[in-house]
């Protein structure tokens, strides 16, 4: 299975170089200074709307809040191996205080069928503004709540890392300030500072104390809306790499209203960033990051991702950019996706296409599909109302 994810990966970075030639344009953007973004005031602390992920079998999945009622947990999934659609499904777990949050990891489990699937990690803002999970090894478990998380003043965010220790998953949020573990996020005087937790060794991290006690980011200042995740390498002793470990890629909108991103490596602490894309300019939405990893051995992402968000014009249409080993490559308008109805959310595949995902401005509020595969096609996939 390993070796199977090895060679995904190898083919993963060919695709990957071959998309980024159409993902995006040629010249490169210039990458701002790595420092913290502006102290301005703090932000709300904005949901990106839905989450979404990628598996090694090309399997996708999709959450949400749901719109009325309870605020359930709800989920929608493409089957690869049917070519069909599921959902939406109602998976209970309520009541939802924010949008979820879904990590995949490289664990395989027997699904619908018979078939192959990884296991998915799902995270969530509780009304008490405590972090929750529940989790699908087969089938659906939850709702856990993860412990004194302290003040959870935004949707959190959600990645797994492949690492030469096994499996880390990564969780950020925006979090109280200076006044502790006693204030809530309104009260918060200096703005709501950035967050984080992992898991620290279990091979399956479903219970509180499979997690360390949450900790402040060093580096990333005051975030202007809840932050994006995902996982990066840098090879695996090939091309003159000799780390075999992820990389947490964090990205948010600054105070400042643009894209910043910093890299953090969870088996040191050591951070790389912030930097800000200079060339995205006024962000409309937080942002959503995407990269395919799913192996411990073997490299192929060569420190990249695909960023995605909402522009800020009255149009609300969807906005990419690509980041390359260093440089943001421009970003480009997709206009073609009409106008947003929410912050939209990325992922990234082993078969080197790309989905965005959002809920629409159509008086039904669907679940709005837009897939990279060489070309790039829109689809209304229903499953509303979503909002």
């Amino acid at each position: 299975m390993r070796i199977g994810r090895w060679i995904s990966r190898l083919t993963r970075v060919s695709a990957a170089l071959l998309a980024g030639l159409a993902f995006v344009t040629t010249a490169a953007v210039g990458v701002g200074a790595a420092a913290a973004p502006p102290a301005m005031a703090a932000g709300g602390g904005n949901a990106r709307g839905p989450s979404a992920a990628s598996d090694e079998f090309n399997n996708q999945y999709v959450f949400w809040r749901g719109a009325t009622g309870a605020s359930h947990l709800w989920e929608a999934y493409y089957n690869a191996y049917t070519g069909q659609w599921n959902g939406p499904l109602n998976l209970g777990m309520g009541t939802l205080g924010s949008e979820p949050t879904v990590a995949v990891s490289n664990q395989v489990f027997a699904g619908p069928g018979g078939k192959e699937f990884n296991a998915q990690y799902v995270y969530w803002r509780g009304t008490d503004s405590q972090l929750y999970m529940a989790y699908w090894e087969g089938k659906w478990y939850g709702p856990v709540l993860l412990g004194n998380e302290g003040h959870i003043c935004s949707q959190p965010a959600a990645a797994a890392l492949a690492t030469e220790d096994g499996l880390k998953i990564v969780i950020f949020w925006k979090g109280w300030g200076d006044s502790g573990p006693t204030g809530t996020c309104a009260n918060d005087t200096v703005g709501n500072e950035m967050w984080y937790t992992f898991s620290t060794g279990s091979a399956n991290p479903i219970s509180g104390s499979d997690y360390a006690a949450p900790a402040a980011d060093c580096c990333a200042g005051i975030p202007g809306s809840s932050p994006s995740v995902t996982s990066t390498d840098v090879g695996c002793g090939i091309m003159g790499f000799s780390t075999c470990d992820d990389l947490a890629v964090i990205a948010w909108q600054g105070t400042d209203g643009g894209f910043w991103a910093e890299e953090w490596d969870v088996v040191d602490g050591n951070v790389t960033g912030p930097t800000e894309d200079t060339g995205a300019g006024t962000l409309g939405s937080p942002p959503s990051v995407s990269s395919f990893v799913g192996s411990t051995i073997g490299g192929s992402q060569l420190d990249s991702f695909d960023l995605a968000w909402q522009g800020s014009g009255t149009d609300h249409t969807l906005w990419t950019g690509h980041y390359f080993n260093g440089s943001y490559n421009p970003v480009n308008e997709r206009s073609f996706a009409g106008s947003l109805g929410s912050a939209p959310a990325i992922s990234d595949s082993p078969n080197g296409n790309t989905y965005i995902y959002w809920i629409g401005s159509d008086p039904a509020h669907d679940l709005w599909l837009a897939e990279w595969n060489g070309n790039w096609t829109v689809t209304n996939l229903g499953m509303g109302p979503l909002a």
